[in-house]
């Protein structure tokens, strides 16, 4: 509190809350097509589902599943990548695709008031790279390619950016041009 009373932190003190049970699924898959005429393609993918995440939500206290959840910490059930990288004598190309599931707000009974559910997401990457000049790898990435905004997620007013920063890259579409040189 502040001279006048007035509260100006809350120190919320971690607890060994002893007791944590999930489930779920991680695949991953790797293909890769060489060609003759066209260069080498691969494709690659990496899912993972969380069937369940439980724990109490205080000491001694039943548990509590927070998959699919904002509670807590936000835990969206599934999440994917996959890329289609290319491959043709001296250059490289790559395009990636990210998914990450809705989620039932449960952050805050005003924000579920406003919003049941926080939207999935997607977004794509594009990479390119020439690796022609000995030890020298030059390269463009284009990083949400489609400049798409993370879903709105109600938990988050007037705090920060109105959706949730430990899900989502903030920054929106951006590029990086540089070079890899080794020695």
């Amino acid at each position: 509190r502040d001279e006048r009373g007035k509260l100006q932190a809350v120190y919320n003190r971690y607890q060994n809350l002893s007791e944590l049970k999930t489930s779920g699924i991680d695949v991953e898959l790797r293909q890769r097509i060489p060609t003759a005429a066209l260069g080498d393609f691969t494709v690659s993918s990496a899912y993972t589902h969380v069937r369940d995440y439980r724990r109490p939500t205080v000491v001694g206290g039943p548990l509590v599943d927070y998959a699919g959840s904002n509670l807590g910490a936000t835990l969206p059930k599934d999440k994917a990548t996959t890329t289609l990288d290319w491959k043709y004598g001296d250059f490289n190309a790559a395009v990636t695709w990210y998914y990450t599931s809705g989620y039932r707000q449960e952050a805050s009974t005003a924000a579920k008031a406003v919003q049941q559910r926080v939207g999935s997401y997607s977004q794509y990457d594009l990479y390119l790279a020439y690796t022609g000049i000995d030890k020298l790898t030059v390269y463009a990435k284009v990083q949400n390619l489609a400049d798409k905004t993370p879903p709105y997620d109600a938990s988050f007013p007037g705090i920060r950016a109105p959706y949730d920063f430990s899900q989502y890259d903030l920054r929106g579409r951006y590029f990086t041009l540089g070079f890899d040189y080794r020695f």
